[in-house]
């Protein structure tokens, strides 16, 4: 999709900065079904919510184009505790540790 374009759909929810605030907004950009994410169930589901538009929030628009959602997974690892986010990005599948909203890796 063309920058312009991308740019076009911002405008027309009246998002002049390009920051997404919500998954509403993010469903309405990007056409994702947030409750067709896999795994997704629970208690983590706000905190994956709130993760989710600050990880759109972090790349271009063009790249925010390509990312797809895959799979969210709680999961224990000794004295951890994260989700595990898998999407598709550029075409390309990859996964991150979600430790809160604001923090992954």
């Amino acid at each position: 999709m063309k920058h312009d374009d991308i740019v076009t759909k911002y405008l027309k929810l009246n998002i002049s900065d390009y920051r997404i605030n919500s998954v509403d907004e993010l469903v309405s950009l990007y056409n994702i079904d947030i409750k067709n994410v896999t795994g997704l169930i629970g208690a983590h589901c706000e905190t994956f919510n709130r993760f989710l538009v600050n990880f759109y929030n972090r790349w271009g628009l063009e790249a925010r184009e390509s990312i797809k959602p895959i799979l969210v997974k709680h999961v224990k690892d000794t004295n951890k505790s994260y989700l595990r986010f898998e999407y598709y990005m550029y075409g390309r599948r990859t996964w991150l540790h979600v430790k809160n909203a604001e923090t992954w890796y």
